[in-house]
C-alpha cells in the first residue's frame, strides 16, 4: 500500500504530459504508438505503462492518458484539473462521435457486460454514456484548447491516414527533437491493426489494459476494428440521421465532424 503511495506521488510529480480523450477514441493506439518507440530507442521492455518505461530509463517521460471523468458513472460533471495541467504538454484526441458511440457500445454491451441489454439505440440516447456526454466532453476540451498554448490536438482519423507524421509531430510536442525515423516506421508496423490485435491475444504485454475478455466474440475485444467511418455497418439510416443532426446542432464547430 505505501509502495503505491509513493510511486503515485512520484509518478505525478515528474510528469511531463497528458493524453485527453473519450474512451473509445484511439488512445490505446496512440498510447502504444508512442510506448513502441521509447522503447526501440531506449531497449526497453515494451509496455503501455509509461511509469514503468520511465522506471527502466528516466529519459522517458511519464505520460498519464486520462479520460477525465468522461468514463466515470457516478457523476455527469467532467473532472478536469485545469491547475495540473498548467505547466504540462496536453494533447487531446479526438474521434468522430459517430464511431466513438458505436464502439463505446460494444465496449460497454460485450466487453465490460455492464448494459449487455441495452440496444444501440437506447445508449445514444442515455445521458451518462450517449451522445450528449460525448458532444459535451469535445465541447469542453475545445474550450481548453482555447485557453492554452502548451496543447495539441490530434485525431484518429488523421493517425488513420498518416500515422508515421501524426507520431513524429506528437513526439515532437513532447519535447523530442532527435527523432529516429526507423524506429518511427517500426513503430507504426508493430502497432498495426493486426499486430495490436495479436498483442491483446497473446500475454507479452501482461497489462489489465489489453486483457482479453472473450476469445470467441470479437466484439468485445480492446482493439475491435480500428476503422474511420465504420458505423455505418452498425446504424440505421434513422439512426445516423438523427446523429447527424445533433453533432451539426451541438458540436462546437471548431470540429469538422
Amino acid at each position: 500500500m505505501y509502495y503505491q503511495i509513493i510511486r503515485s506521488f512520484i509518478g505525478g510529480f515528474v510528469t511531463s504530459a497528458y493524453v485527453i480523450s473519450f474512451p473509445k477514441s484511439g488512445r490505446t493506439w496512440l498510447r502504444m504508438l508512442i510506448a513502441d518507440y521509447y522503447s526501440k530507442v531506449y531497449e526497453l521492455n515494451l509496455t503501455p505503462s509509461f511509469y514503468q518505461l520511465w522506471r527502466q530509463n528516466y529519459r522517458v517521460p511519464i505520460i498519464q492518458f486520462t479520460h477525465m471523468g468522461s468514463s466515470e458513472e457516478d457523476f455527469l460533471e467532467f473532472n478536469f484539473n485545469y491547475k495540473k495541467m498548467l505547466k504540462k504538454k496536453v494533447v487531446c484526441l479526438i474521434r468522430d462521435p459517430r464511431d466513438v458511440i458505436v464502439s463505446y457500445y460494444f465496449h460497454k454491451t460485450r466487453r465490460e457486460r455492464r448494459l449487455r441489454d441495452l440496444t444501440i439505440q437506447d445508449f445514444i440516447q442515455n445521458e451518462i454514456y450517449g451522445i450528449s456526454r460525448i458532444i459535451g466532453f469535445m465541447n469542453l476540451m475545445a474550450e481548453i484548447i482555447n485557453q492554452y498554448d502548451n496543447l495539441k490536438i490530434i485525431s484518429y482519423e488523421s493517425i488513420h491516414k498518416n500515422p508515421e507524421a501524426i507520431l513524429k509531430s506528437v513526439l515532437e510536442f513532447l519535447g523530442e527533437f532527435q527523432i529516429n525515423n526507423y524506429y518511427i516506421n517500426k513503430a507504426v508496423c508493430d502497432c498495426s491493426f493486426t499486430n495490436m490485435r495479436g498483442m491483446e491475444m497473446g500475454v507479452e504485454l501482461n497489462h489489465f489494459s489489453m486483457k482479453l475478455r472473450n476469445f470467441d466474440d470479437p466484439q468485445s475485444y480492446k482493439v475491435r476494428e480500428g476503422k474511420v467511418g465504420g458505423y455505418v455497418n452498425y446504424l440505421s439510416d434513422e439512426d445516423i440521421d438523427k446523429l447527424n443532426v445533433y453533432i451539426k446542432k451541438n458540436l462546437n464547430k471548431m470540429y469538422k465532424y
